[in-house]
């Protein structure tokens, strides 16, 4: 069964042609316009299960994971046996901070037969997060078999693989999570997945002592995103490995402003104090 099959089930050919509608936004990354599709057509279907777990994944998507958590309750209450409605759930107790629920959630999701890459990259990516990184490998690898063309779990994958200290494994995903340069669309998705991609491989690159390579590598995900708090936060290190204090500073300075100061032990070679950030998850 796909995730994303979408039921027969109707009242018009408009309220059709919106449901498809908002899927393309979905897809496309137009979460206000997919919104505001499924907003439109719950007034002519209220309580439709299909149009409120659209609607919630995409106020999530938006930064509202309290809404989305309320939608896709609605959802599961119009319709138990929907599961995109309880993937979403899982993925909005995520952002919530509720990752035990939420991964408690996304195993349903995957006990009912659900055969979806994108549910095994996210319940991977959270078991990542929780430290239990064999479970992660297990789930991840299973989605990766699954969805071998899909770059976003053999990168998860190689990071789950470097938590574990097993950096040749770590290195053969990364191999598989790259793209093809000739087909090349730049979107901020296609962005977004290149900075997933070097940053990873700066990580990795660190651990391994090769600091060149680290070096070139988180400059490149900085590249593509300025703002990618955990790839400064790195290259400072790096700089600071290799005796580059000015650089390391600078590096350091801008990871911290953006909440990812450097740890205190690394911020006290700096010669500094290490800023205090809110808790994050290990990158």
């Amino acid at each position: 069964r796909d995730l994303h099959s979408v039921p027969t089930r109707r009242s018009s050919d408009l309220v059709a042609a919106r449901l498809m509608l908002a899927q393309v936004y979905f897809d496309l990354g137009r979460y206000e316009n997919a919104r505001d599709e499924a907003t439109a057509a719950l007034q002519l279907v209220p309580g439709q299960s299909q149009f409120l777990a659209v609607l919630a994944e995409a106020e999530r998507h938006l930064g509202h994971p309290e809404r989305a958590l309320a939608l896709s309750n609605l959802a599961i209450q119009a319709d138990a046996t929907l599961p995109q409605a309880r993937y979403y759930r899982g993925l909005a107790l995520i952002d919530l901070g509720r990752r035990d629920e939420g991964i408690q959630q996304l195993r349903e999701v995957t006990s009912a037969g659900i055969v979806a890459p994108e549910v095994y990259l996210h319940l991977g990516t959270a078991l990542t997060d929780a430290g239990r990184l064999d479970d992660a490998v297990a789930a991840l690898t299973f989605g990766a078999k699954i969805g071998p063309t899909v770059r976003e779990i053999h990168i998860a994958l190689a990071r789950a693989y470097r938590l574990k200290g097993s950096f040749p494994l770590a290195d053969q995903q990364l191999a598989l999570a790259v793209g093809n340069p000739a087909n090349v669309q730049v979107t901020p998705a296609y962005q977004q997945l290149e900075t997933a991609l070097n940053r990873e491989r700066g990580l990795l690159r660190l651990k391994q002592e090769r600091l060149p390579a680290a070096a070139e590598a988180l400059q490149a995900a900085i590249t593509m995103d300025p703002a990618d708090a955990v790839s400064h936060q790195a290259l400072a290190e790096v700089y600071l490995r290799q005796g580059l204090l000015p650089k390391a500073r600078e590096e350091a300075a801008v990871a911290a402003s953006l909440g990812a100061p450097l740890p205190a032990a690394l911020q006290q070679r700096l010669g500094g104090a290490a800023p205090t950030a809110p808790a994050k998850g290990q990158p």
